[in-house]
């Protein structure tokens, strides 16, 4: 857990130099932790998501003494504000207290698609209310065994429409409301 969700990698015997690369989940909404070494406890609380832009927010207190390279996910040619100073690419900090911001240059959050599994979409009982309310029969027979289901509870979204021949208006409006649900 320390190496990846916390993300405290390569470590100095002694942790003179630490480096801080965590992998990001958004399932986990914020972590917080800690971790002794020989110079004192290194803390580190970051948040996910915290606003539209997908910020990502972390606080970590090095001790002194330490030197912690800090790799951030999905921040390649991203502005990295560390205590109000904008910054790229790996950076190396020394024993303090830092406060870190930036915008992933992709999302964390994975959404429904046309391209979603027909099986997945079922899971979804708002999901479903949504897409019957546009129109009832797209999702009447797969809720139902037999060959239609057989057929495409595997396959995209997609392929369902285009064997009803749903019109592209109503896939557009079914395409957005995939787009405002989050798979987890």
């Amino acid at each position: 857990m320390y190496e990846y969700v916390v993300g405290f990698r390569k470590f100095d015997p002694g942790f003179r130099n630490v480096t801080f690369a965590p992998l990001f989940d958004y399932r986990l909404k914020s972590v917080k932790a800690s971790l002794k070494t020989s110079y004192g406890k290194i803390n580190i609380n970051y948040e996910l998501e915290t606003n539209k832009e997908h910020k990502i927010k972390l606080e970590i207190d090095i001790p002194f003494g330490m030197n912690v390279k800090i790799i951030l996910p999905r921040s390649k040619n991203a502005l990295i504000n560390i205590n109000g100073q904008e910054m790229k690419g790996n950076i190396i900090l020394k024993g303090g207290e830092y406060h870190i911001s930036y915008i992933p240059i992709q999302s964390y959050v994975k959404g429904y698609e046309l391209s979603t599994s027909v099986s997945m979409i079922l899971e979804n009982r708002s999901l479903v209310h949504q897409i019957d309310s546009i129109d009832k029969t797209i999702l009447e027979k797969i809720k139902r065994p037999g060959n239609i289901r057989d057929m495409f509870i595997d396959k995209p979204l997609m392929d369902l429409l285009k064997h009803y021949h749903i019109s592209k208006e109503i896939s557009e409006k079914i395409e957005k409301i995939l787009k405002q649900e989050t798979l987890y």
